[in-house]
């Protein structure tokens, strides 16, 4: 065995995604294993499907085992993201190599980028700088220009550098044996709106899917009738749809409630808590908090952690379990190689790793919130998604 592992979103499953399992599987991975955001993703948004529909579309393309990054990392900026993902890989215990895209598409360069940037995090510059309201990668990008001879500051301008940088400083820092290597990114930019081919960026997809057009043309075969059955019995979410709830939840809470949340320091809640005042609807409230050092991101990613209460302390412990949202037969043996070295619980069962620790216990709660919540975002509310009985597909290889 030689496993591989993928840190995701899957928000869709895509072409581009598929192209990632297909080189992982060519450059000599037998096993391939997807930690995936859950229902609510990275940028600070709802994800546009269910995501236990994102994972066996996974499994039906190429992965054989997607584990779930719990909340409050998966919502979390790219050093919290890449830490609890590396962190659930390590943990499994078999993992051999991590594959990420990146725009450098070179792991000697990305290398160079994580290393300097994990000397300059823990100098006063840049202490000084995070004081001023920049964010974590501008900050660094700032002292990357005016400390280093060699020009590595390009490498920190683009989305998928950032994280690949973060993901090869999280392996570092824990020790990890894990071997790294990166694919280039090629054809779309992230965010792109433009296709090249069958490809095109996930938040393209996402637009034409928003606006009733199909994205068949960028979708593995296998995921097209699928996404059309979620637009078609309205089950496509959006955090529109939580509107209301987010402005309720922004005005209950006090001043000192709002600035206590993560990443809401340095002006951040003052903004956030003077824009509900005015503002009409979820997009005005971000236009109005907005400025060059808060980016949209980041405010949404606020938002969320005060409307699925999450908490600073939530961050002072790495995720005390991985949950399994799909495999296939190669998964099972993945898991089943696990059990001997593994150093936190897997299990499909949230209601199982519910009792395994306190911190489990936390994680399962704010896990159950977020399926509930999920279900009041899609387009079609029917009723309550109730994360504890959920049960899961076995599929054949």
């Amino acid at each position: 065995m030689r496993l591989c592992g993928i840190i995701c979103e899957y928000n869709p499953f895509h072409n581009g995604h598929l192209y990632q399992i297909e080189k992982a599987k060519q450059s000599g991975a037998t096993h391939v294993i997807a930690v995936m955001s859950g229902n609510f993703v990275q940028r600070g948004d709802v994800a546009i499907i269910d995501k236990h529909v994102r994972a066996q579309m996974a499994v039906q393309c190429g992965a054989d085992l997607v584990i779930e990054l719990p909340l409050p990392f998966s919502i979390a900026s790219a050093e919290l993201f890449s830490k609890g993902a590396v962190h659930i890989l390590n943990s499994l215990g078999n993992v051999d190599m991590l594959s990420f895209g990146s725009e450098a598409g070179n792991i000697e360069a990305l290398k160079t980028a994580a290393d300097a940037s994990l000397r300059l995090s823990n100098n006063g510059e840049f202490k000084n700088l995070i004081s001023t309201g920049l964010s974590y990668p501008a900050a660094i990008h700032s002292l990357i220009v005016n400390k280093y001879k060699t020009d590595i500051s390009s490498v920190f301008k683009t989305p998928n550098n950032v994280l690949a940088i973060e993901y090869l400083k999280a392996l570092k820092s824990s020790k990890s044996k894990i071997i790294s290597y990166t694919i280039l990114r090629k054809s779309v930019e992230h965010d792109s709106c433009c296709s090249v081919g069958k490809f095109s960026s996930a938040s393209s997809i996402r637009s034409l899917i928003m606006s009733g057009k199909s994205c068949s043309d960028f979708l593995p075969e296998a995921c097209v009738e699928t996404i059309k059955s979620e637009i078609d019995n309205g089950k496509i979410a959006s955090i529109n749809n939580l509107e209301k709830i987010i402005f309720y939840k922004i005005i209950s809470m006090s001043h000192e409630q709002l600035s206590a949340l993560p990443d809401a320091n340095n002006g951040l809640s003052d903004r956030i808590f003077k824009a509900v005042k005015t503002a009409s609807s979820l997009s005005e409230l971000l236009s109005f908090t907005k400025t060059k050092c808060f980016t949209l991101s980041r405010i949404r990613r606020v938002i969320l952690y005060a409307l699925l209460g999450i908490t600073a302390n939530d961050f002072k412990v790495l995720p005390a379990y991985g949950r399994i949202l799909a495999l296939n037969e190669n998964g099972q043996e993945i898991l089943a190689d696990a059990r001997k070295n593994a150093t936190i619980p897997f299990s499909a069962s949230l209601s199982r790793l519910s009792k395994k620790s306190s911190e489990a216990k936390r994680l399962t709660e704010i896990d159950e919130l977020s399926g509930e919540l999920f279900s009041l975002a899609k387009i079609n509310y029917k009723s309550r998604q109730n994360e504890y009985t959920k049960t899961i597909t076995r599929r054949q290889k």
